[in-house]
């Protein structure tokens, strides 16, 4: 004999909170509209970490093409990996220190049954910001003029393609969340 209580049928009702109870597979824990933000704003951001690191990688490729067409002796290579590593970096700490946030907060206001395209345009003007305010802010500390177009610009397209490509699997974790009921709290 053991110590746990015997598990009861899908039918019966549910056994009492607290130490010992045991819990069905099939009876996972509500979610919460701000824990499924949660989750697809990390969705958003690990999609925005990998398009950043092809954009690295995609002009890394031209840099070493032009090197090699032109006669450059390869030094170039170790400075555009060096560069280009550095840029990635850069991108990646400010989509996790500002996008992250941002992309909680852009996730929560949406409504649960958010279009492809109204989501992929929300987080657009998200990107937007994020991008033009990082540059601005530095600039501001650095006291150098930066343009913020060409960022609000990267910005705009990295955040829109990492929640277009997120979005099938953000409509699956939705609906799961829901269950059968619909409904998701809060």
């Amino acid at each position: 004999m053991t110590d746990q209580p015997p598990l009861s049928a899908p039918g019966d009702a549910a056994p009492a909170a607290g130490a010992g109870a045991a819990r069905h597979p099939e009876q996972r824990p509500a979610r919460d509209r701000w824990s499924l933000a949660s989750a697809d704003a990390w969705t958003v951001v690990g999609r925005c970490q990998a398009i950043l690191l092809g954009l690295v990688l995609l002009l890394g490729a031209v840099g070493v093409a032009s090197d090699v067409a032109t006669g450059g002796g390869g030094q170039a290579i170790t400075s555009i990996a060096w560069i280009g590593g550095l840029a990635w970096l850069v991108h990646a700490l400010a989509t996790l220190v500002v996008g992250y946030p941002v992309g909680v907060a852009v996730s929560r206001l949406l409504p649960p049954d958010v279009s492809w395209p109204g989501a992929t345009a929300a987080y657009a003007l998200a990107g937007a910001a994020c991008g033009a305010g990082v540059v601005l802010v530095l600039g501001g500390l650095a006291d150098a003029p930066f343009p913020a177009a060409p960022w609000a610009g990267l910005g705009a397209v990295v955040a829109a393609g990492a929640r277009a490509w997120a979005h099938p699997a953000i409509r699956r974790r939705h609906a799961a969340a829901a269950g059968p009921g619909g409904a998701v709290r809060g």
